[in-house]
């Protein structure tokens, strides 16, 4: 319970209030083998769940928004009733641009990782070359 309260409070004091525990036992456990390990894993743990919920919140998001785009707005009519009104074109425009920026923004991120390894290996070969060049393994 400590690792956790100091994941997310990032400090010993505050765990300490938050948990009872006095601040000098906590002190003690972070200078452990153990607390760093345990801080680490409460960490993936959450890390995990954020983007769980993050993933979870964009399938939502987009399903409200293609459902807003495929069958208009829910507007209240004169008469107290809800009703469809097909989304303006602004609005229609406005998604479809932040769409296709994100979307750009997400391809240039995906290229990039796809073209890292390859300078990394012409690089170490240059690096290769050279050393043997040097060392006069060179045929």
């Amino acid at each position: 319970m400590a690792a956790a309260q100091f994941v997310l409070l990032s400090s010993v004091r505050r765990v300490a209030a938050a948990t009872g525990i006095p601040v000098r036992t906590i002190y003690d456990w972070t200078k452990t083998d153990w607390w760093e390990t345990l801080v680490a894993q409460v960490r993936m743990e959450m890390e995990g769940e954020l983007e769980a919920t993050l993933s979870r919140l964009i399938y939502l998001s987009f399903a409200a928004i293609l459902d807003r785009l495929e069958n208009g707005d829910c507007a209240m009519t004169s008469d107290g009733r809800i009703a469809r009104k097909p989304v303006s074109a602004r609005d229609a425009m406005t998604i479809l641009a932040m769409v296709i920026d994100k979307r750009k923004v997400l391809r240039d991120a995906l290229a990039a990782q796809q073209r890292m390894p390859v300078r990394d290996l012409a690089e170490r070969l240059r690096d290769l070359g050279r050393s043997r060049t040097m060392s006069g393994q060179d045929a």
